[in-house]
């Protein structure tokens, strides 16, 4: 029987696995069957990792999400967008590549956040990810550099001439002394972050 390659999974096909058109080149579409099917079964339904893994295969050395079908088969999938995070549109949505890759690792949703371990939102290897609360998610932020102090959890407090530490837990903010000696207020700062935010915990 006479052959012909899909254009969406490049393989070789018997012609009557791609349905007649006229206005197609040959008379026949150009995508076929099992690939018109998982595209409309794509469209309608929510992504699961048995969608995912027909669509992109994940790069271990570049930590990215690659396309295994269609016309960007064999390209790394998706943009930074203006937060810093990478994302993939997939059937006309948005997704946020980190999230695709837990799917595609664990076959399911992460049920809240996703924090980078190690604070590099580009960083999407599965080993750098793990699944957070919203508090925990934003602890293992950095500090702000523009401060007198320059270290996370540690100001000058002009009333008493030292050094103040101090902690947000669920939205309350929590005294952790004050000092003479910057360093001793950092100390104070890490002793806290480890104490409530354990592996979240970020010093820096």
């Amino acid at each position: 029987m006479k052959k012909k390659q899909c254009k969406t999974c490049s393989q070789d096909r018997d012609i009557g696995w791609f349905r007649r058109a006229e206005q197609c080149c040959g008379g026949r579409e150009h995508v076929c069957r099992e690939c018109r099917n998982l595209l409309r079964l794509s469209r309608q339904t929510n992504l699961t990792q048995e969608i995912i893994k027909k669509w992109f295969t994940f790069d271990v050395s570049l930590g990215r999400m690659v396309w295994s079908r269609g016309r960007k088969k064999g390209t790394v999938a998706g943009c930074i967008n203006s937060r810093g995070y990478r994302a993939i549109a997939v059937f006309n949505r948005i997704y946020l590549e980190h999230r695709l890759v837990w799917l595609y690792h664990f076959g399911e949703w992460p049920a809240e956040l996703l924090d980078h371990k190690d604070g590099d939102k580009l960083n999407n290897q599965i080993s750098n990810l793990r699944a957070a609360s919203f508090i925990q998610n934003g602890q293992n932020s950095k500090g702000r550099q523009n401060t007198r102090s320059g270290i996370k959890g540690v100001s000058w407090f002009n009333e008493t001439k030292k050094w103040r530490a101090r902690i947000v837990i669920n939205g309350q903010e929590r005294s952790l002394g004050y000092f003479y000696d910057k360093e001793d207020a950092q100390s104070a700062y890490a002793a806290g972050a480890k104490k409530y935010f354990g592996e979240f915990a970020r010093l820096e």
